[in-house]
């Protein structure tokens, strides 16, 4: 495989439609395997989204270990007086930052 990574160590879930739905099948999967040898679990995704991702995890039983990638706000930019006037991307990346906290707030409340 990619990366060096042998075959028989990666293990595929059948198609998902969401991150709750996702967490479910992957401790369905490890759980198939051998739940004696689940050891935490390498959890990728956007730096964003990981809060609500790990939450949903560890509520299917899932131990994971966040790997964030995918950071949105670039290192080392200097705050300037036009980071202050609207625009479309703080737009999009409001709604972004809304729609996770909508997410998280809803799996929370629903336990």
């Amino acid at each position: 495989m990619a990366r060096g990574i042998p075959g028989d160590r990666v293990r595929v879930t059948g198609r998902v439609l969401n991150t709750a739905a996702e967490a479910q099948a992957v401790a369905q999967l490890l759980h198939d395997e051998d739940p004696a040898a689940a050891g935490p679990v390498i959890l990728v995704t956007s730096a964003f989204h990981m809060r609500r991702s790990a939450w949903l995890f560890r509520q299917a039983g899932v131990d994971v270990f966040p790997y964030p990638v995918d950071f949105r706000v670039p290192e080392g930019r200097a705050f300037t007086i036009l980071h202050l006037l609207p625009a479309a991307e703080g737009l999009k990346k409001t709604e972004l930052a809304l729609r996770e906290w909508y997410g998280y707030l809803y799996y929370r409340l629903r336990g």
